[in-house]
């Protein structure tokens, strides 16, 4: 087994860290698609619903470290749709290389912040797989058919969104004296910002004389609304810096779904 496939199909944390050399990943293959990624029993996904914790209530270490918890189930589900992804539709294209060498790098960074969160969690308490790991975002890319479908769902979606999350995390662990979860999250926001430009980049190749906003909205699967796109505080300079538009950012920052859960109100540090 190669060692991306070892990423997605392993089913411990040492196989999910596993190193990978970018060279060895450039060879044309056979498309890899898995029903679900491969998981041992304390990482394993689990039916059980956990809230988020509020807030106000990460002044407690705590709650800081479910927040953490909450943080690298995200990062290990991202890791293994971006290997899914790159096994399922990369990994089979002749050329593509400088495509291939920035998802490659993507998936070396949701690496390296799996293994922040992971010795954070540690420092503060608790080991991953200490409280329930939903399927969300697996269940949401599993079924993605295009390239388009997917740069559109990850990077100018949840990817933007999470420019939102890391840099509203960041601010309140310093509220709270938690300066090594905050420069986690300054870390995390740093990388994110050049994930969500290589979708910029990929889509705006793609689209023609289209506008983006329009390509963006006309490649999202139903099943996810742009109002995934935006966190607890809209940050359009961070938007803007990704390499988005003003257009498209005014209209992912104001756009309401049919779905009164997914329009997010506005909250303060």
């Amino acid at each position: 087994m190669n060692s991306l496939r070892t990423i997605l199909e392993g089913v411990s944390l040492e196989d999910k860290l596993t190193p990978f050399d970018f060279n060895d990943c450039f060879e044309s293959d056979l498309p890899t698609q898995v029903k679900c990624p491969g998981r041992n029993q304390k990482i394993s996904f689990s039916d059980k619903q956990m809230k988020f914790p509020k807030p106000g209530s990460l002044k407690n270490k705590d709650q800081r470290a479910k927040a953490i918890h909450f943080f690298a189930n995200h990062e290990l589900l991202a890791l293994e749709i971006f290997v899914h992804f790159y096994l399922k539709f990369l990994s089979p294209l002749e050329g593509e290389r400088k495509l291939k060498l920035h998802v490659l790098q993507t998936i070396k960074e949701e690496q390296k912040h799996l293994k922040l969160y992971i010795d954070r969690m540690n420092e503060l308490g608790i080991e991953f797989g200490d409280f329930p790991l939903n399927d969300f975002f697996w269940r949401q890319f599993k079924e993605i058919k295009t390239m388009n479908e997917f740069f559109s769902s990850m990077s100018l979606t949840f990817e933007v969104a999470n420019l939102d999350f890391a840099f509203f995390y960041s601010e309140l662990f310093k509220q709270y004296e938690d300066y090594k979860s905050s420069e986690i999250m300054d870390i995390v926001l740093k990388d994110e910002l050049r994930h969500v430009n290589v979708g910029v980049k990929y889509l705006s190749s793609q689209k023609g004389e289209e506008d983006l906003w329009n390509f963006y909205k006309k490649n999202l699967p139903k099943h996810i609304s742009p109002s995934r796109g935006k966190g607890l505080i809209c940050q359009k300079g961070l938007r803007l810096q990704a390499g988005l538009n003003e257009d498209f950012t005014d209209k992912q920052i104001h756009y309401q779904s049919d779905f009164n859960v997914l329009n997010r109100r506005e909250m303060n540090l």
